[in-house]
């Protein structure tokens, strides 16, 4: 019998594949040029907090939502609240240090939204360092859910593991410390989204997704905006639609590039927001399944107040473009005082081609400025003043890995996935001929081959010797950026990486050097293990994720 090592692509179905994939998509770019821009308002999702007994309790549900006036009611799924399913769900606000449960309820039913793009070849086996479940290559397709809180310091219980899914009629509770550094990374957004193995990029796809805040006394005291109307929580994705407003993705089989034509935020289709004459604070998600977004304003700059983990030491302002890999997120200030009553503000993508192509979007929302007078806050010299900054010469292991195909000469598919791959002297020579000596690939249904120490700082050097960017995240830990460098430079991260982080974007033929602690939570027994992958959720699907294990 055939394993999934053992499979080579057959270049035919896969160039046929990849063909009538491009004709679908140069289709639905021409009816995406006919939505007209910025005639929605922008949907804000509704906020919930933790009750009387500390929880809050969800369902994931179908639903229908308008995402533009041009189209019908698009079907979605969503995170329920209270209020109905929205995508995407109810904003999440925690409170630093108070812990906090959510049950999450699985009415999702008994088949999948996007049934046509199931494709049982990605499943991978399971972890068999965790005691996930099982399931047969004919339930891949199963409206499976487990829900993963991205950049949370939780034990791997409450993580939304990919093997401990949900089904319809089922619900996992899940138990957050909100409790990320004794001292530091103040004040993050976080999001909570899908992470059920081998059908993320489907759930994530249908909406199952939403922002999760953990609130800060340091937010007042430093005079920043915190909740309606001056904070906006922006998730930014991209997205194809029928004709009849239902979501397009790509049927059967796997695909490694899905770009949509139309930019959506907060689930509507290149909207516009009315706008006080103030500072604005924005807290930033590229929630894409695969693009990278250079965001940029066509008036004014950005004051970047914080990374994926939480505020930034001191604020950067005057920043042009900001550059963000799918799940990254940014906190960041734009000052609309100066603009003129009546002004139109554009949000733009100034993203050069990407690679592999997809349709160009340049254009993501536009502000509207009134003439009342906004917020005004005066912005502070630092902002956290415990931040601290990792010592990589107290890492106690230094780790090479690297990204790429099994068969790095033929094209991707579910025979012949995109890898994390491990250094390793002991490999035999020629194992890899096409990789090079001395790596050894993590398929998910290996046993962790990284285990480090709880309490200890490592150094991981990640390359990409690809012509494909990478975002890589890891689970558990909020790490640093030491360097990122090729063949010709070696250069420090942009002034705006240099916090806290849980993601990263490793650019074609870029090595990227982090330092990383690797702290448990309270009272987590060991072995902990904990996955880490790229973030192009086709890509995670079809084996770019394995797991380390703290021990």
């Amino acid at each position: 019998m055939l394993t999934r090592r053992d499979l080579l692509c057959t270049g035919s179905g896969v160039a046929a594949a990849m063909l009538l994939s491009q004709r679908e998509a140069l289709a639905r770019g021409a009816a995406a040029a006919r939505l007209p821009r910025f005639v929605d308002p922008l949907a804000v999702p509704p906020t919930v907090r933790a009750g009387h007994d500390g929880g809050i309790r969800m369902t994931m549900r179908p639903g229908r939502q308008r995402v533009h006036a041009a189209l019908p009611d698009t079907a979605i799924w969503g995170f329920d609240g209270g209020e109905g399913p929205t995508w995407p769900g109810p904003t999440i606000e925690a409170a630093r240090d108070i812990p906090l449960w959510i049950a999450q309820h699985n009415a999702l039913g008994k088949e999948h939204l996007f049934h046509d793009s199931v494709d049982p070849a990605t499943w991978h086996g399971p972890f068999p360092e965790f005691d996930g479940r099982e399931l047969g290559q004919e339930q891949v397709g199963t409206p499976r859910a487990a829900t993963h809180l991205h950049g949370a310091r939780v034990a791997p219980g409450d993580d939304g593991f990919p093997d401990a899914w949900s089904l319809h009629g089922e619900t996992i509770t899940y138990r957050y410390p909100n409790r990320q550094h004794p001292l530091s990374q103040r004040a993050p957004a976080l999001w909570y989204h899908d992470h059920a193995v081998a059908i993320t990029r489907l759930n994530a796809y249908a909406g199952l997704s939403g922002f999760y805040l953990i609130r800060d006394p340091l937010e007042e005291e430093l005079g920043l905006p915190v909740g309606l109307p001056y904070e906006l929580p922006l998730m930014i994705q991209d997205r194809d639609f029928h004709e009849d407003g239902t979501q397009a993705y790509p049927a059967a089989p796997w695909v490694g590039n899905v770009q949509g034509a139309v930019a959506v935020v907060n689930g509507t289709a290149w909207p516009r927001h009315d706008v006080d004459r103030g500072v604005y604070r924005l807290r930033l998600l590229n929630a894409a399944q695969h693009r990278m977004f250079h965001l940029a304003l066509d008036h004014g700059t950005f004051t970047v107040l914080g990374t994926d983990g939480g505020l930034l030491a001191k604020p950067v302002a005057g920043v042009r473009t900001v550059a963000l890999a799918p799940a990254e997120r940014l906190d960041v200030l734009v000052d609309f005082s100066s603009a003129p009553a009546g002004a139109k503000v554009r949000l733009l993508n100034v993203a050069p081609e990407s690679n592999p192509p997809g349709p160009r979007i340049d254009e993501i929302m536009r502000f509207d400025v009134g003439q009342q007078r906004g917020h005004r806050p005066g912005l502070p010299g630092r902002l956290d003043p415990w931040f601290e900054r990792l010592d990589p010469r107290q890492a106690r292991v230094r780790r090479r890995m690297l990204m790429q195909r099994l068969r790095p000469d033929r094209p991707a598919s579910t025979g012949n996935p995109w890898l994390l791959w491990y250094h390793d002297p002991t490999v035999p020579p020629g194992t890899y001929p096409a990789v090079g000596d001395g790596w050894r690939p993590g398929f998910w249904s290996d046993p962790a081959f990284v285990r480090p120490h709880a309490g200890t700082t490592e150094v991981w050097s990640i390359s990409n010797p690809a012509p494909v960017a990478h975002p890589i995240h890891l689970h558990l830990v909020q790490f640093q950026i030491l360097a990122r460098h090729n063949s010709a430079d070696r250069r420090r991260p942009a002034a705006y990486e240099g916090g806290w982080k849980d993601t990263v974007s490793i650019g074609p033929h870029e090595t990227v050097d982090l330092v990383a602690r690797f702290d448990l939570p309270d009272a987590t027994p060991t072995p902990a293990p904990y996955p880490w992958h790229c973030h192009v959720l086709e890509h995670e699907d079809n084996d770019m994720m394995h797991a380390f294990t703290v021990v």
